[in-house]
């Protein structure tokens, strides 16, 4: 509470600051020119303080949102030193000062839109190999842990490349991917009973199946990225 309370006092400073310049050096009774530009100077300062709604905060992503910071910050100052420069500069026609100020508008939207839109997609593929490398951590684990519990030789070498080969798996997801892995999952999962009723046909054959569910979740990955 005591930190949003901080918060808003700073967001408050300049415009009670910008205001009381405005108005004690120009007064109240200013040309259509001046409040134009008071108008965008004050649009330019809330796309600033509401940049946080576009880029929610999210774990290990600080480089995403601080790049919709920077361009937020540097319109602002843009639009400020302009809208000053038109203030002090007294012009009586809108036109010219309209549409400057208004293209800056424009190409600042388009482009804190486009970083949006290119943060969403980044932010998802980052969490997708989250998912992915979890997903992959905990079967290699699950597989490493039957591996202990196998006395045979050879059915122990077949389930270790089993492990092996989910070692070497990428640790992407994508939702095409989907039912591939829940098959991955359901097989590691039989092998793993098969190794705790100790029976090394069942354990052989569980493990073939783990390696047909790795290659075929490898191959969607491969067609996908093609």
């Amino acid at each position: 509470m005591k930190n949003n309370t901080i918060k808003i006092i700073i967001a408050l400073i300049f415009l009670v600051l910008f205001n009381v310049l405005y108005f004690v050096i120009g007064g109240a009774n200013q040309s259509a020119v001046n409040w134009m530009s008071y108008a965008f100077i004050h649009v330019s300062y809330l796309l600033l303080l509401s940049t946080p709604i576009l880029c929610p905060h999210r774990d290990g992503q600080t480089v995403l949102i601080a790049s919709l910071y920077l361009r937020a910050l540097q319109y602002f100052f843009t639009e400020l030193l302009v809208g000053i420069v038109i203030i002090l500069l007294g012009l009586q026609n809108i036109a010219l000062p309209l549409v400057v100020q208004s293209v800056l508008l424009a190409l600042f939207l388009i482009l804190q839109l486009m970083g949006v839109l290119a943060n969403r997609a980044t932010s998802e593929s980052i969490d997708s190999q989250r998912i992915g490398s979890q997903l992959i951590s905990d079967l290699t684990q699950q597989v490493r842990e039957a591996m202990r519990g196998i006395d045979n030789p050879t059915t122990k070498s077949k389930v270790e490349c089993c492990y092996n080969a989910l070692i070497a798996c990428s640790v992407e997801s994508i939702e095409q991917a989907r039912a591939a892995e829940d098959e991955l999952k359901e097989a590691v999962y039989d092998l793993c009973t098969a190794v705790g009723i100790a029976n090394d046909n069942l354990i052989e054959e569980c493990a073939k199946k783990v390696t047909s569910a790795i290659h075929h979740r490898n191959a969607i990955l491969m067609r996908n990225r093609n």
